[in-house]
């Protein structure tokens, strides 16, 4: 992320810029890398996957003076999404009507959708969260509005939040709740999720009646979804405002509820670690020749003293994970030889102890070519357990017996995703 340091009436102190992030575990602070004059480049360490993650920025200026971004930090923060890749199944920011519903015993201060009404006074939200104008407020009305004698519910319509393979549904909101206005702070704010439509609900979160979110101040919520329920297509959540106590003042506001479905899968290209030459002699270059396409090649030559001898290169690497959903094998190599030699690619089965084979084809006598595989079926099986080894080998072969000839292996390269 970039991050830009103006003077706004006192000078910023070179090398100070600081990048702090809590992925949940509070705030730690990482120096920011000064690319020039007060610019600066936030790189955030790496986090698990499906973390939301808060973050502000801030700088240093001659005088000592902090200054922060956004200026409210850390009451105030930025957030982020920890993730591969993301997909919104669901997103509403009150602009329309995407069929909500309300239900309420209270005598006074339903859900309603709308502009925020009651100017920010006695506990009121006095905008939106998200910017877009409308959202839902408890009563929206200026004065004495708020939630009387009950509660008052906000019911979702049907959300889709099912997950596939690697996905992750995550639900998140913002929400407004004060109850601290007056002398009685006694009521609560409960959320609550349901996979089956309403016809059971499960506790998401509950504010109050004392703590420091129950004065007011929008705040963004996040939730993976199977942290508390079973995810499905068919979910809803709720929000109940109540005022059950001795009378506290109790006011709620909801807007940009949203599902997101993020992809919490890493790829990881390997290369190889270590080389065998099972048959053949070995001739020049080594184990780093086969990390990358770079015309600097391992040679290996058939052994001149076997009649009708082979040659066998054997690469090992080691993988991230030991359940695979996808591994590609790219080789890159030729032959120097007078006749035509075969070119054999294999991947090593740990579950029956063999090779298999997964592409055939004449090897190239004019110049390295690339070859491209896909793997398929239970792909757990080219990883050894424990080790999380893999392995290839390139088998080079010829129907002239007396020929001799050079194999040049450029590269080996397998990509990994998890």
């Amino acid at each position: 992320m970039r991050v830009v340091v103006s003077d706004a009436g006192e000078t910023p102190q070179p090398g100070t810029g600081m990048l702090f992030y809590d992925d949940g575990s509070g705030f730690q602070s990482v120096g920011m890398n000064q690319v020039s004059a007060n610019v600066y480049d936030a790189e955030f360490p790496a986090v698990n996957c499906a973390t939301v993650v808060r973050y502000y920025v801030s700088a240093m200026s001659t005088d000592g003076f902090e200054s922060t971004n956004p200026s409210e930090a850390p009451a105030s923060t930025f957030s982020v999404l920890s993730a591969n890749d993301l997909q919104i199944a669901f997103e509403d920011d009150f602009q329309t009507n995407m069929g909500w519903t309300v239900s309420s015993t209270a005598s006074d201060g339903q859900w309603q959708r709308g502009i925020p009404a009651g100017g920010g006074d006695r506990g009121d939200p006095p905008t939106d969260a998200d910017g877009s104008g409308q959202c839902y407020v408890t009563d929206n009305a200026d004065g004495n509005s708020d939630v009387d004698g009950g509660d008052t519910i906000l019911t979702s319509p049907v959300m889709d939040g099912s997950e596939t393979g690697s996905e992750v549904a995550v639900l998140s909101y913002y929400r407004w709740y004060s109850n601290n206005v007056g002398t009685v702070q006694d009521d609560i704010f409960e959320v609550e999720i349901s996979n089956n439509g309403g016809a059971t609900w499960s506790s998401l979160e509950t504010i109050g009646p004392t703590g420091s979110e129950v004065g007011g101040g929008w705040f963004l919520k996040s939730f993976v979804i199977s942290d508390f329920i079973s995810p499905t297509s068919n979910m809803r959540v709720r929000f109940i405002a109540s005022d059950t106590g001795g009378g506290s003042v109790v006011e709620a506001g909801i807007d940009g509820v949203k599902i997101e479905v993020i992809t919490c899968q890493t790829t990881v290209p390997v290369v190889p670690e270590s080389y065998a030459i099972a048959q053949g002699q070995y001739v020049d270059g080594d184990v780093a020749d086969l990390g990358q396409s770079d015309n600097s090649h391992l040679l290996a030559r058939k052994n001149p003293q076997s009649v009708g001898g082979s040659i066998f290169v054997e690469m090992t690497g080691t993988a991230h994970t030991l359940a695979p959903t996808a591994i590609d094998v790219r080789f890159e190599g030729s032959v120097l030889a007078r006749r035509t030699v075969t070119q054999t690619l294999e991947v090593y089965n740990f579950d029956t102890d063999q090779w298999e084979v997964v592409d055939t084809r004449n090897a190239s006598r004019t110049g390295d070519i690339v070859v491209d595989v896909s793997l398929s079926g239970d792909l757990s099986r080219f990883v050894q357990p424990g080790t999380m080894a893999v392995e290839a080998r390139v088998r080079y072969e010829t129907a002239f017996p007396r020929q001799l000839f050079v194999a040049r292996l450029d590269q080996l390269l397998w990509t990994i995703t998890d």
